[in-house]
This record gives C-alpha cells, structure tokens and sequence, in this order.
C-alpha cells in the first residue's frame, strides 16, 4: 500500500475514534445535566446563569467616559477630501453599471447564504438561522425590499444600532483597553448584497 493511501487510512480511522469519544462524552455530560436539573432545577439554572467571568469596576466615572468616547468616535476633520499619492495608480472605471433594481429572491438568499450562522443576533434577537431556514421569512423579506424600493423609503430601524462597550480586563482598567460592538438588524445586513 502507498505510504499517503495507508497515511489517509490511519486518519480516517483516528477522526472515527475521536468523533465516537466526543459523542460518548457529550452523552455522559448530558446525562449528568439532565440529573442536576432533576433534582434540584433553581440551583442548575443558577449554575447555568451566573456569570463566570468577573467583569470588574471602571476607575473611572460617567462623565469622564462620555468625554472619551465623544473624543475617540468623532472626527474634526470629517469634511476633509483626501488626494492620492501621485505614485498610487488609479483603478480603472467600471466596465458595467451599477444595478439600482431591487433585490430580487435569489440575491437575498445569496446574501444570506454567505453570513456566519453563529454571528451574533439583532435588535430583534434573531440570528441569521431563521433567515437561511424559513422561506416565509425570506418572502415577506422580498416583499419589503420591493416596498422600500418603491417608496424610496428607508426604516428608521435599519439605521440603529446598539453599541455594547466592553473591556480587556486581562490589561487594565484604562480606556484604550475597551472595544465595542455594534448589534444591528440582520435584515439590514444583507438589504443590500
């Protein structure tokens, strides 16, 4: 037998093993879950929902916060048109127009197709699993998309997003450690593919 045949066999039957010895193990900590929650469900829904992670206490107070983020997310020179080098070569102009028709079915399932499906949920609490699972959805979708199109009109919910602020705990309590994540619509997301 060829050293890469017998090499791919070998591997084979090692992902066999490891697959079996996951599955093994995930049964037994179902099974010990399932009996935790059987004798006594508060203190296991306790267990499941405290929060393992300390998240400490800011040094520092609300106003001093709001001054720093105003000063970090703002740009003074937002008006300011930028020139290129003169060594930079310049794309070429687009050989086809820009299509400004509305997404039509295919074009929202190939949107949502390619998003992660353990991205984090919306405003509205929904991942992209129902979008990619449900047709209903995706055609009440498309019928909004034709509505906005039409109306030229833009939902006001589709421009929001909560920012969670969170912070390296690891490094220190300082400002420069903290980093922020923006939750917004799923449908907004692939609106425009």
């Amino acid at each position: 037998m060829h050293i890469s045949k017998q090499w791919t066999s070998y591997l084979r039957q090692h992902n066999k093993v490891r697959k079996a010895l996951e599955k093994k193990k995930h049964q037994k900590e179902k099974m010990l879950s399932e009996k935790a929650f059987k004798n006594d469900p508060n203190k296991f829904a306790e267990k499941l929902f405290q929060n393992k992670k300390a998240s400490g206490t800011p040094e520092f107070s609300a106003s001093t916060a709001q001054q720093y983020f105003e000063k970090t997310y703002t740009d003074s020179n937002r008006d300011y048109e930028y020139s290129p080098l003169p060594e930079m070569i310049r794309p070429t102009l687009p050989e086809s127009l820009f299509s400004i028709d509305c997404p039509n079915l295919g074009d929202i399932k190939q949107s949502i197709r390619k998003k992660r499906n353990k991205a984090a949920a919306g405003l509205n609490a929904l991942t992209y699993v129902p979008y990619k699972k449900c047709t209903a959805i995706l055609k009440f979708l498309l019928q909004l998309f034709r509505k906005i199109w039409k109306t030229k009109d833009i939902p006001v919910d589709w421009a929001c997003a909560y920012i969670v602020y969170y912070q390296n705990l690891k490094i220190s309590q300082k400002f420069p450690n903290f980093g922020l994540l923006q939750l917004l619509l799923q449908s907004a997301k692939f609106s425009f593919p």
